[in-house]
């Protein structure tokens, strides 16, 4: 499919979003958790100027759905979303895996699945574009479905070396 702006775009990978919140909520003790529930309380998420798109409409699809939170806090790394909300007070969004990292506190889901991650791939339309582009994008969202869509680097890994340019930019956000 060609975008408007000059971009083709590849297929969706969609994971559902589940809360991150202390363990001694009283919303943890329960198999899921309802947006309504968590009203009042803080969420932390990350800055706006990373992903404006998707951070209004987190907020919209939280509103709509009846959490409106009572501030909102900033985190641009997992480990400081983990120590904001496990110093209580504050709640943040994930697929569980930045939780299970941190015994402090609990992943639940989300009844009625109201907020989903969908990640595509996006290349350059025209002459310029790589032809693997389309079947390394339709490789990743695959693995990405089956995986989870991943939510970042891992701990310990290696940075991506600086160097030449890559033959053909695909770009997932």
């Amino acid at each position: 499919m060609e975008a408007a702006n000059g971009l083709r775009l590849g297929p969706e990978a969609s994971s559902a979003l589940g809360v991150v919140l202390p363990r001694a909520s009283p919303a943890a003790r329960g198999p899921q958790v309802s947006l309504a529930d968590l009203s009042g309380q803080d969420l932390v998420v990350f800055p706006h100027d990373e992903a404006p798109g998707w951070y209004d409409r987190l907020l919209e699809s939280c509103r709509a759905a009846g959490f409106v939170p009572g501030g909102v806090r900033h985190a641009s790394s997992p480990e400081f979303l983990l120590a904001l909300v496990a110093a209580g007070g504050a709640v943040a969004f994930d697929q569980g895996a930045a939780a299970r990292r941190e015994p402090r506190v609990a992943w639940r889901p989300l009844s009625g699945t109201p907020l989903v991650r969908r990640i595509g791939a996006a290349w350059p339309a025209g002459p310029s574009a790589h032809p693997a582009a389309p079947r390394f994008a339709a490789l990743a969202a695959d693995v990405l479905a089956r995986h989870g869509a991943a939510a970042g680097r891992r701990s310990g890994a290696s940075p991506p070396p600086d160097g030449p340019p890559r033959p053909w930019s695909v770009v997932f956000g």
